[in-house]
């Protein structure tokens, strides 16, 4: 089993709006800093897969936010699999079929009042 390693620091400040229309490609083995302007908004980034490749997830809130991460993966068609984590937790989700690209990670404040 191969094992990608994703690792998105979640930022106040946005770069999407609600209901993001286009996910954010999310590159393997990397730090991505995203922004989320609004309580009620959330971020979506995209991945895809190797068949049975196995994916690790962690987010940061900025020191002195209230901003309280969870996300979720889901596949292309929506079904949620693995579900609602707050963070720092380390997440491990796989294996995951190629069937499901590309899988997206939804980020969003877990009590809507960080800012």
């Amino acid at each position: 089993m191969t094992r990608l390693a994703f690792f998105v620091a979640a930022v106040i400040a946005m770069v999407a709006p609600p209901g993001l229309a286009t996910p954010f490609p999310l590159p393997c083995d990397s730090t991505v800093v995203r922004v989320i302007l609004s309580p009620t908004s959330r971020d979506t980034l995209s991945f895809n897969v190797i068949d049975q490749e196995a994916v690790e997830v962690s987010l940061a809130a900025v020191v002195g936010s209230s901003f309280n991460p969870e996300y979720w993966i889901a596949n292309a068609s929506g079904v949620v699999v693995c579900g609602a984590f707050p963070s720092p937790t380390l997440i491990d989700c796989g294996p995951l079929p190629v069937a499901g690209n590309p899988y997206r990670i939804i980020v969003l404040d877990g009590g809507q009042d960080g800012l």
